[in-house]
């Protein structure tokens, strides 16, 4: 068996910040899944594994496959101390506390609790759609898709809008961090909006503390904590990471919905006339082209994978994306078909116990917006794709900005 990270020069390697694959990394997929499926990064001591069964696989070890020991590795020496979490709560936890700390917030995210929030995202996409001009240009990304996620996520927090956090809007680029280390005045930015964030959520738990009024802040500080209290610093940790995961995954995958609609006039009109294939369309818009498209893991021990040895302690990118594309396990994987019979089978919501917590409240926003919009617009045009500004990062692909004209 060969070791695939200490291989040197002459072995295959990929960088998977280049900006090509973020304009259409799919190709490179491909070849990676047919020749390379474990495949070093230009970055020393990584590698990243491209096949659905592998990734599964991987997926369903958490004991060996940590997400815990990742912890310093979102950890880097140019970045203000202010912007390192005090705590790190679910995304990179393992057993028992994952498990724990999930039980706590979970009834917020199961199926009644999300139908109950329906109303409330209706009344916020009728509104948005509302103030949408035909024939207009605009940046839907920041003018559209952003503020609705925003709304959303107040809503659901129990924050008026005079009363939300003041720099909002600058503090969820903070979840869009850099790869490598920006300019002076980013940095001062990054301390400034991250120590203004970290203040606002611990006053948002003082609030409720002292005036209960039933949002999900207040539940979760009335949650039978058992046999374990969480500091006030783990209550902030798992508020601002809940508050976080209701911005940016919402506004970016409702605009590569968006995208996605403006490249098949055809399966607009589809949609406008059976609305309830919606939900359909949102679970194979998360398979085809996902904004998540890697999941970081360190392994605790020496593992083999499909028949290559991988020493401990390797930082291992699986490629969501990849998996996603995979022929052997979606048949005609690079057709767009919202009525494949297994497209709920995707990866770009986690699997196993990182399962996205909140997936459902994520599929009602976008599927709710959608259908308002296009009970209003027959027609959606945003520039090609190779045309976009993207957000270069490590785990996901992000919108900088999409124009789009409705009519």
């Amino acid at each position: 068996m060969k070791d695939r990270v200490d291989t040197g020069g002459a072995e295959y390697k990929i960088n998977l910040l280049a900006p090509f694959m973020h304009v259409d990394p799919y190709p490179t997929y491909k070849k990676l899944r047919q020749y390379h499926s474990i495949c070093p990064l230009e970055q020393e001591g990584m590698l990243a594994i491209s096949r659905y069964d592998d990734i599964v696989s991987i997926l369903k070890q958490p004991d060996i496959f940590s997400s815990t020991d990742l912890a310093a590795a979102f950890e880097t020496e140019w970045m203000p101390e202010a912007a390192n979490p005090e705590e790190y709560i679910l995304a990179l936890e393992d057993k028992p506390e994952h498990t724990y700390h999930r039980r706590l917030v979970s009834k917020d995210f199961a199926y009644t609790a999300v139908a109950a929030e329906r109303a409330a995202m209706y009344r916020v996409a009728e509104k948005a759609v509302a103030a949408l001009k035909s024939h207009h240009s605009l940046d839907f990304f920041d003018g559209v898709a952003c503020p609705y996620a925003e709304q959303i996520i107040n809503h659901f927090f129990g924050v008026d809008p005079e009363d939300q956090f003041a720099n909002l809007r600058d503090w969820r680029q903070l979840v869009e961090m850099p790869p490598s280390e920006p300019d002076p005045a980013c940095l001062k930015k990054i301390e400034q909006y991250s120590e203004e964030g970290t203040a606002y959520f611990k006053q948002l738990i003082l609030s409720r503390h002292n005036k209960p009024v039933g949002d999900f802040v207040s539940r979760l500080l009335g949650a039978d904590p058992g046999d374990k209290v969480l500091t006030t610093a783990q209550k902030a940790a798992l508020i601002e990471l809940i508050f976080s995961a209701g911005l940016m995954p919402v506004a970016q995958l409702l605009s590569h919905a968006i995208l996605r609609l403006s490249q098949e006039p055809l399966l607009v009109d589809q949609l406008k006339k059976s609305p309830e294939n919606i939900t359909l369309f949102t679970d194979e818009l998360l398979r085809y082209d996902s904004p998540t498209h890697i999941l970081p893991r360190r392994n605790l021990l020496p593992v083999t994978v499909s028949g290559v040895h991988i020493p401990e302690s390797t930082t291992i990118y699986l490629l969501l994306g990849s998996a996603n594309r995979d022929h052997g396990h979606f048949d005609c994987a690079d057709t767009f078909d919202i009525f494949r019979p297994n497209n709920n089978t995707h990866l770009s919501l986690g699997y196993g116990m990182h399962r996205c917590l909140g997936e459902r409240l994520l599929k009602s926003q976008v599927a709710i917006f959608l259908e308002v919009l296009l009970h209003r617009f027959s027609g959606i045009s945003c520039p090609p794709r190779d045309q976009l500004k993207w957000f270069y990062q490590m785990t996901s692909y992000s919108f900088r900005k999409l124009p789009v004209i409705f009519h």
